[in-house]
């Protein structure tokens, strides 16, 4: 096993010379806060000459530090991936942000993501520098969750990213969209981090709408999971009064429904599709009538398939007629465009309007779609 390119990966930086080793062994501390001395980094990167094997004890913790293997594209990187686009990522992320409300910088942003996400060889080879990047931390971890790849390797760069930056939101963060991805594939979600998750994240007022609505989530996915419908009544309730606290705090600064978003796509996958629809609802709304506010085309179009199917189990045909020939499936965000085509998918099988060629077709992008996102919760809707 070549230790030396593994450890480099996970540091983000070339190790050329010994000395590195002992900014590499702080680092190794840092992440695991067991200790690996430089001289024995040296050895096993091949600075120093020597007969004996890595220790059991240095083996643990530099394979505690290097955390999941996920190693299996590196053959299909190209020569222009290696000499061109990798450095020119690299390059991007180093340039400093001149400001928050750059939206050309964002849009720049959002397409790198497009060919990392497209691409998993480069997202393994790039993961652990985007983690440890400040500006990739913001503009590609955080603004730009990958919704389609819940339950892929990318969680391990994602888990890389709040270990990285160690503040509380982050961790947060992170640990929502891993209780997503084990919702989606069918694992438990509910574990006791996730529990005390719950409780901090009621104390936390002054967070991002996008966090505060996958905390309200959660903690509705955990009422019914208890079946604890007091509870779930009281959570619905105070999801209608932050709602409307966050709206009336930024209605005059641009407002974008980040919060009714999240809310209608969450209580859409806890299968409370009329609750779902409210929100699905006022996002429509407040996305008419509020002040513009920048952000990634295509989360528009993905509320509307949230609002297709909620319609279609609700028996709003009208809606469903309407939506169905407004919606153009490759127009929804990029992020998500599987999982929604997905939602989209089971809406239209589950219709009266399909003849049978195409409902086998349907069936079999469904089966596809599941298949490559290991998103195994929707089997249950194919029948």
């Amino acid at each position: 096993m070549n230790w030396k390119i593994k450890l480099e990966k996970r540091w983000g930086q070339s190790l050329q010379f010994g000395f590195q080793c002992n900014d590499l062994s702080q680092d190794i501390f840092r992440v695991t806060k067991a200790y690996i001395s430089p001289q024995t980094l040296r050895r096993i990167c091949g600075f120093i000459k020597t007969n004996s094997s890595i220790s059991e004890s240095s083996k643990q913790i530099i394979t505690q530090y290097l955390g999941k293997d996920h190693s299996s594209n590196h053959l299909l990187l190209t020569e222009a991936d290696t000499q061109f686009i990798i450095p020119f990522i690299q390059d991007f992320f180093q340039i400093p942000l001149s400001s928050f409300e750059d939206f050309n910088y964002q849009n720049a942003c959002a397409k790198i993501a497009q060919r990392l996400f497209e691409k998993p060889a480069l997202l393994e080879h790039l993961g652990p520098f985007l983690a440890k990047n400040p500006t990739a931390q913001v503009y590609f971890f955080e603004r730009l969750p990958f919704l389609d790849g819940l339950a892929s390797p990318y969680m391990h760069y994602l888990e890389m990213y709040a270990q990285e930056k160690q503040e509380l939101p982050s961790s947060f963060f992170a640990q929502a969209l891993s209780a997503y991805g084990k919702k989606l594939s069918m694992k438990s979600w509910l574990q006791s981090p996730m529990n005390q998750f719950l409780k901090e994240g009621k104390k936390n007022q002054h967070w991002h709408p996008f966090l505060k609505g996958r905390i309200k989530v959660l903690r509705i996915w955990d009422a019914i999971q208890r079946e604890s419908w007091d509870d779930l009544n009281h959570c619905l309730a105070q999801a209608v009064l932050e709602q409307q606290q966050i709206f009336q705090s930024t209605k005059n600064k641009g407002y974008f429904p980040y919060y009714e978003w999240i809310l209608a796509e969450g209580l859409h996958l806890a299968e409370r599709y009329a609750d779902s629809q409210y929100f699905a609802n006022l996002y429509i709304q407040l996305k008419k009538t509020s002040t513009p506010f920048p952000i990634e085309p295509g989360y528009h179009e993905a509320i509307k398939v949230i609002q297709f199917r909620n319609a279609q189990i609700l028996g709003d045909q009208r809606l469903f007629i309407k939506l169905k020939k407004e919606i153009e499936i490759k127009n929804v965000i990029f992020l998500g465009q599987r999982y929604f085509r997905i939602i989209y998918n089971l809406a239209l099988l589950q219709s009266s309007y399909l003849h049978t060629k195409r409902k086998k077709q349907i069936q079999q992008q469904l089966e596809d779609d599941i298949a490559v996102t290991g998103y195994a919760y929707f089997q249950k809707f194919l029948g």
